[in-house]
Parts: C-alpha cells; structure tokens; sequence
C-alpha cells in the first residue's frame, strides 16, 4: 500500500507545480510581434497591455483557482514522450480531488480511478474493469490536508511575460500570453478565452510534451465513487500482501 500513498503524493506535488512540463504545438498566428498588441475593439476580457507578469492573466486566475477548497475545476491532460502518448484526466471539487489513471500491472494496465479527499484524508481508487468493488488507501490515522491545499503558493520571481498577441487555433481566436521562466529556460504558453485559462502549452527543453485543457464542469460523480461500488476489498488484498509480500 506505500507504493499507492507515494503515486498519490507525487500527484498531488505536481497538481502544485503542473506549469513545469513541456509542449510544442503549431498554432496560427494572427498577429505576433515583440510587443503587445492591441486587443480587438469588442475584447472586455483582457488586461490593458499587461508587461508585468503580476499584472498579467495568467497569475490572476492562478491566483484565483489554487485555493483548493473553493476550487470547482477539470483538466484534461495529454503528454508524449518519445513519441508514446498517456492521458489523464483530474477533477477538483467540494475538496475532493479524482484522478483518471492508468495502473501497471506487469504487462497489463489497468485503469484506474484514484479519488483524495483533502477534509478526511481519505484516499479510495476503483476500477471499472471491477464494478463493484473499490480499495482503500486512506492512512491509518487520518490527515485533513485542507489547509495545505487551500494555501499553494507559486512563485513568479524568475516568470517574464515576454508577449501578448492573438492566435487563431483550429478556428478559434485566443488571447495569448507568452511567458518565460528564467530558471528553468521554459516557455510558457497561456491561452484565455472570455476571461477564462482554456489550454496551457509550456515548452521545453527535452523530448517530453504535455497540453493542459481546462473547464470548470465538474459533477458530484466525478470526485466519487460509483454507488454501485460498494464492496471494500483491502482487508482480501492486505491478507494477500501479508503472505506473498505484493506490495
């Protein structure tokens, strides 16, 4: 059961810290220059001519969406490494983060439904594959990460906010900002449509690839279990891992 609670904490660490990942994408422009441009006579949802990193878009509605008790958030993400591509999809809502993974087993993959609650520590993964059954991960004594998860903080000391333009991709105009991390050499690409971050590209400088597309529809059943699993089957696994050690 360590190795789960590790995947859990390790997801959990990157949901604080998903800007540090690589894409490259093409994208038309429509319009790119080395300054700002100017927004369309009819935008209401854009900054006015935003330099600083501060005053930009982007650190705005990160501000707003990592207080994660009062955060109603879904993000599908993509990401290619030497050429494989894996997707998951994590949900944010009511404190209950749930992520949509896949589980390997040997030569198998299973997938897998992990949900976190931050108020009670609980931790409970499913598998459609076993619908009526679920596994218990939650710590022996229980944990209330809420205040840790409504406290994220970033740090934008080493961000430049290098440009803003307007980017037509697939049919679709966005405002675009386009942001450097100093430290790290990676580039960040933001695009906001009606005042709202929609997709995040952050280029890199390896091999590895992810997109990050946002909405805020999230339902009940996405942070929870299905009602039909309701057979607990920790106790079986544990007697198991007792006698062969599986995990």
């Amino acid at each position: 059961m360590k190795k789960f609670l590790a995947i859990l904490l390790a997801v959990v660490l990157a949901f604080s810290a998903f800007t540090m990942v690589s894409f490259a994408e093409e994208t038309e422009i429509t319009e790119v220059t080395t300054a700002v441009t100017d927004a369309p006579a009819d935008s209401t949802d854009t900054p006015d001519s935003p330099t600083d990193i501060k005053d930009s878009m982007y650190v705005k509605w990160m501000e707003d969406n990592l207080d994660f008790n009062n955060t109603e958030l879904a993000i599908k993400t993509t990401s290619f490494t030497d050429g494989i591509e894996s997707t998951f999809d994590m949900y944010i809502k009511d404190s209950k983060m749930a992520f949509n993974l896949p589980f390997k087993l040997g030569f198998f993959t299973l997938n897998g439904k992990l949900i976190f609650d931050a108020n009670s520590g609980e931790v409970k993964v499913y598998s459609p594959v076993f619908p009526f059954f679920y596994i218990d991960l939650s710590p022996d004594t229980m944990v209330d990460f809420s205040d840790e998860l409504s406290n994220i903080t970033m740090d934008y000391s080493n961000y430049v906010l290098e440009q803003t333009c307007y980017v037509t991709v697939d049919g679709t105009e966005y405002y675009t900002e386009k942001i450097l991390d100093t430290e790290s050499n990676y580039k960040t690409n933001c695009y906001f449509k009606d005042g709202e971050l929609v997709r995040m590209e952050v280029i890199g400088y390896d091999t590895s690839s992810t997109i990050f597309e946002f909405s805020h529809n999230v339902s009940d059943k996405d942070v929870s279990l299905p009602f039909y699993a309701f057979i607990d089957v920790t106790p079986l696994i544990d007697f198991f891992d007792s006698l062969l050690g599986l995990m």
